[in-house]
This record gives structure tokens, sequence and C-alpha cells, in this order.
């Protein structure tokens, strides 16, 4: 049976499914396609589509609303939806890998798809590039660019040694893909893009990517994944 949706997909790599299974994933399942889509997920589909591909998502946040009730409008009427895996990508997350999950998480506003971000190594440009792949390969293929550097503090007590994080995004706007990488430290260490990239998210050529507020921080080494709430 050939497997259309991306959590399907994301469920086989973090479990025991055969290679058999895997190899009846049609090629575009894997493919990113900067500006149009990943996997059979499309920038422009409408919220009950992408439902009816994935399934219930793990983990919906409103982002217009913060803590406390306060209304942040540059996220008016967006929803942040995350798919994720149910086991640790390493055993020592803390010495190769920034996150402790694999993960797809789409952007909505207004109930269609405004931007698609995914930690899953299998997925690739027509390229290879892939998380597999360092800012500086990213920065060879998209060399007109942005680049915004972002501090996030990730205060649990079950998280990372140092709770400041600092994160580059770059994004090639006019071609509708971006990729993040940074690292983490109580003083400000220097961001190595000769490191492997975190995240690709893809989103409407012309338009920048939305920055997760939370640095996304809900998918960190030791805090759970599908708790109720962003730890801020």
């Amino acid at each position: 049976m050939k497997t259309h949706a991306i959590l399907r997909i994301i469920m086989a790599i973090a479990s025991s499914w055969s290679c058999a299974t895997l190899a009846q994933a049609a090629p575009d399942d894997w493919t990113v396609v900067p500006g149009k889509s990943v996997g059979q997920i499309a920038i422009g589909m409408e919220h009950a589509e992408v439902i009816r591909l994935l399934g219930a998502p793990h983990r919906q946040d409103d982002l217009e609303y913060v803590p406390g009730g306060e209304s942040n409008a540059q996220f008016k009427d967006t929803l942040r939806e995350d798919w994720i895996t149910p086991l640790p990508v390493s055993a020592t997350p803390e010495r190769n890998a920034y996150f402790m999950a694999n993960f797809v998480t789409i952007y909505l506003r207004e109930r269609r798809v405004v931007q698609i971000e995914v930690r899953v190594p299998r997925f690739k440009t027509d390229t290879g590039l892939s998380i597999a792949s360092t800012a500086l390969q990213w920065r060879q293929r998209f060399p007109l660019f942005t680049e915004t550097n972002q501090r996030f503090h990730h205060t649990s007590a079950g998280g990372w040694p140092a709770v400041k994080h600092f994160v580059v995004f770059e994004d090639a706007v006019d071609a509708g893909v971006a990729w993040r990488y940074g690292g983490f430290g109580n003083l400000a260490p220097d961001s190595d893009p000769s490191a492997t990239v975190h995240v690709i998210a893809v989103h409407a050529p012309g338009k920048p990517m939305m920055i997760d507020p939370d640095g996304g921080s809900r998918f960190i080494w030791k805090d759970a994944p599908l708790r109720l709430s962003t730890d801020r």
C-alpha cells in the first residue's frame, strides 16, 4: 500500500518497520520543494486536507495568544501543529542532536498552510540537501539569503544545562526555503555554519519565514514533547 502521509513516514523512521515497507513510499513523499511543498503537504493546502493526510496532530498551539492572555499581532489567526516521533533520535542528544525527536511542524493562517518545517533526514531537495547538510551547503545552493540571529531562553530544570540558546535563521526568501542552526551556552558562542542544520522550513516565495516563537523548546532533550503548554 502506497504511503502518502508524512506522519506514517515519520513513524516508519522511528519504529521497527521493515525496509520493504519504507520502499513502498512514492518518491514525492520524501521531496522538499522550496516555495511549494514538503512531501504531500503543500503551501496553501486547506487544514482539512492536512488532517486527512496526517491525522490529528500531537500538539496544537494558537500562536496569537501568549501565556497571560495577551495577544501577539504578528501571529494573528495562526495555528502551529506538530507531528512528533515517539522515540528520541539519540541516547546522548546533548552531544550530537539539538532536538530530542524528529518532527514535522505546520503553520496555518486562516486555515491554510503557510509554512512547513521538517526535521527528518530522509526528506531532501532535488539536489540532495536535507537536515544532514550543513548551513554552508545550503548557502552554496541558495546564496541569496537573509540572516536573523535570535536568542531563546529555555528555563526548564529538565532541559539543557545552559538556558541561553543562540539560533541562526537563514532564509532564501525569494526561493521560499529557510534553514536554522546554532547552539547553547551561558556565554554567546559563535554559531558554526559548518555544522548540520536543525530544521528546514518551506514557505511561500517572497514571504519571509515565520520564526518559531518558542524556538522549538517543546522538542528539546528531556522535555516531554507532548506536554500541553509551551515551557517559557
